[in-house]
């Protein structure tokens, strides 16, 4: 499994450089791109599972990393959409911003104290878990791995209705079978799924979870607003909940027949 070996190496460089970028400047995209790169080593974490016949929960430590990245980011998202909708002569809007601002000052300061000097710490374990799977008996091939994630997707596609929940599990899947594709010609494996409708899945599923989550944070911001503000900010949910309905019609419109 050399291929494997080589990205396992590749994801481990990334890691590291972006991690290093994401503590330093807290920027959207570094952060953006530590997330891609923890959900590539998760896919390649779940083939090697699948490979080995491994059961047990691994990455840890990168979860919690994923979780609090995430949460930034989604704040710092959230901030950017107010500042375009609240003009500067807008009291409540700003007093809000500023509120906002204030708990993304504090998850930043946090996350850079936590992440400053431990990039390799929260590497390590995930790292030596994946070079003993590697080096382990294998129990099934990639080919089946790739057959088998084929399988799981499309059976989901076809069912009529799915939930919330369902949708961010088949999107996790569809996003794991793109990453681990690159894997697919260096041993010798075969993609089922073409790329490029796996991409069209991945972007409108983005979006809808984008638009979801805006909706959300709107309805709870809500809570604690003005009269005026509240009115403001229920308009917004409704805006970002009809278009995460829009985005899920042209997803079905587009899913296997």
């Amino acid at each position: 499994m050399i291929g494997i070996e080589k990205y396992a190496g590749e994801l481990e460089r990334d890691f590291g450089k972006n991690l290093k970028r994401s503590v330093k400047r807290a920027d959207e995209e570094d952060l953006h791109q530590l997330r891609v790169t923890i959900k590539k080593i998760r896919a390649l974490l779940q083939l090697l599972s699948y490979c080995h016949g491994q059961t047990k929960d691994v990455g840890k430590k990168l979860e919690n990393l994923f979780k609090r990245a995430g949460r930034i980011r989604d704040l710092q998202l959230l901030v950017h959409r107010l500042r375009k909708q609240f003009k500067s002569g807008d009291k409540d809007g700003r007093e809000l911003l500023d509120r906002l601002q204030q708990r993304l000052d504090r998850r930043i300061e946090r996350f850079q104290h936590r992440y400053r000097h431990r990039e390799k710490e929260t590497l390590a374990k995930t790292l030596l878990t994946m070079e003993r799977m590697i080096r382990a008996e294998r129990v099934a091939t990639t080919a089946d791995y790739f057959r088998t994630m084929k399988e799981k997707i499309t059976a989901t596609l076809r069912e009529p209705v799915l939930d919330e929940k369902q949708l961010h599990h088949l999107r996790a899947d569809i996003k794991s079978l793109h990453y681990n594709h690159r894997l697919a010609p260096r041993v010798g494996a075969t993609r089922l799924i073409d790329d490029k409708q796996l991409i069209k899945w991945e972007k409108l599923l983005g979006e809808w979870h984008d638009a979801v989550g805006i909706a959300r944070k709107m309805a709870k911001l809500q809570t604690t607003a003005t009269p005026e503000l509240r009115q403001r900010l229920r308009d917004i949910e409704k805006t970002h909940s009809d278009l995460a309905g829009v985005l899920l019609q042209q997803f079905w419109k587009r899913k296997i027949p």
